[in-house]
């Protein structure tokens, strides 16, 4: 390759006060012919020329060289977004902890773990005394807001609501209205849980609730019994449902379908004594705290006479268990013995005598025949297919031909267990 000298333009210029735009002035352009370049210098004595042709084949080398692979980056799990050299506009935004989409079904995002590490995924089980640390770090995730949500019209309290029918401690309409549905719902629920017992949705209460995996509450359809089954779906309370009857006007004052929390004991009502609910009882309207209590409705007159005729004891606690006992046993039994002979297949009792029966114990039963009845001092007529306790206000949830089929498959199979 030709060499080309540079000293000529090396050297210094000679007037350096001449003006700033004399010395600004451009420099001559360089005339290009290719491929090769001709340079004039200030004193013409010979043309030189330099050889690009090397450079060129470099250049080129480069530009067609293949794509070489990105030096692999260590993945930290504690950073929000890999250095993968990806750029921003095609990077896949992982969601921040708390902006998952749980504010409509309740359920909670678990909290991220690290998979790099050896042990298996976190999984958060419901706490049943307090609240412990590791919640705190899905506590921005709570679907409830802060505070109590007991005022009427909060949209926390239809949250609350919702979630405490979900867990089947409240059995009412979801309506942001409070009540005693809803506080006895979230005194029961406080108190199963070993939180402080205030009946508002405090701090504590809303962490709880948010967990999910929790165990509902037992449903007397779940009972197993086929004749417990059918009650419990027509009268719809739970054991925890009470009641407290007005005679004077004839209706139901006030009421709850389950989850009833007694203040003077409490304790909710499963898990009372028979002897604390007959102080409950005790009294006239007014005066007393309930009426009718547990799945099957137990006034005080039937209460006293299922601790009798079953021999119970006023220490035995009210379970669900002994609730569903005095109901096949007694109110299915010895109390309607034409329900409990039809069944059992004893005597000539015919399936309507039986049904009958059945629709005097329970209001959800319809009779299966027209049927006469004495109410407040005058006769009147009960239609087939409607409840017998039509004039206090209440409506058969079943139809006859259910109810029949029902007697006739615990009459085959006699399911029961009610004592002859």
């Amino acid at each position: 390759m030709a060499g080309f000298d540079f000293s000529p333009f090396l050297e210094p210029v000679a007037n350096t006060s001449a003006p700033a735009a004399v010395q600004a002035a451009p420099v001559a352009p360089v005339a290009v012919v290719k491929p090769e370049i001709k340079v004039v210098k200030k004193s013409v004595e010979e043309t030189s020329t330099f050889d690009f042709s090397d450079y060129l084949e470099a250049v080129t080398d480069v530009l067609t060289a293949p794509p070489q692979a990105p030096a692999p980056v260590s993945e930290d799990p504690d950073r929000q977004f890999f250095q993968s050299g990806v750029g921003m506009e095609d990077r896949t935004f992982e969601p921040e902890l708390g902006a998952a989409d749980v504010a409509t079904d309740l359920q909670v995002m678990e909290p991220p773990v690290d998979t790099a590490a050896p042990e298996a995924p976190v999984e958060f089980s419901f706490p049943t005394a307090g609240v412990t640390a590791s919640s705190d770090l899905i506590n921005s995730a709570l679907p409830f807001s802060m505070g109590t949500t007991t005022a009427t019209g909060d949209q926390p309290l239809t949250e609350t609501q919702t979630r405490l029918k979900d867990l089947g401690y409240y059995t009412a309409r979801v309506d942001g209205q409070t009540g005693p549905s809803t506080i006895n719902a979230l005194k029961t629920y406080q108190y199963k849980e070993g939180l402080p017992v205030t009946g508002q949705m405090d701090e504590k209460t809303r962490r709880a609730l948010s967990f999910t995996g929790q165990d509902s509450r037992v449903k007397v359809a779940d009972s197993g019994n086929a004749l417990l089954s059918f009650i419990g779906k027509g009268e719809g309370g739970g054991y925890g449902a009470v009641n407290d009857y007005n005679s004077n006007s004839g209706t139901i004052a006030w009421g709850v379908g389950d989850s009833y929390f007694s203040d003077t004991d409490n304790k909710p009502l499963e898990e009372l004594t028979i002897g604390e609910i007959k102080a409950l009882q005790a009294g006239g309207w007014g005066t007393r705290k309930v009426f009718a209590v547990g799945a099957y409705q137990l006034i005080p007159d039937t209460l006293q006479s299922a601790q009798t005729s079953l021999g119970l004891e006023d220490s035995e606690v009210f379970s669900p268990e002994l609730q569903d006992r005095i109901a096949v046993e007694y109110l299915a039994g010895t109390k309607r013995p034409d329900l409990r002979d039809y069944i059992q297949g004893t005597g000539s009792v015919s399936r309507d005598d039986a049904i009958e029966a059945f629709a005097k114990e329970w209001a959800s039963i319809p009779v299966s025949r027209d049927t006469p009845r004495r109410y407040r001092g005058r006769d009147i007529m009960i239609l087939a297919g409607e409840s017998y306790y039509r004039p206090e206000g209440n409506s058969a949830n079943h139809t006859v031909a259910q109810t029949e089929t029902l007697l006739d498959n615990l009459r085959a199979a006699d399911t029961t267990g009610a004592n002859p």
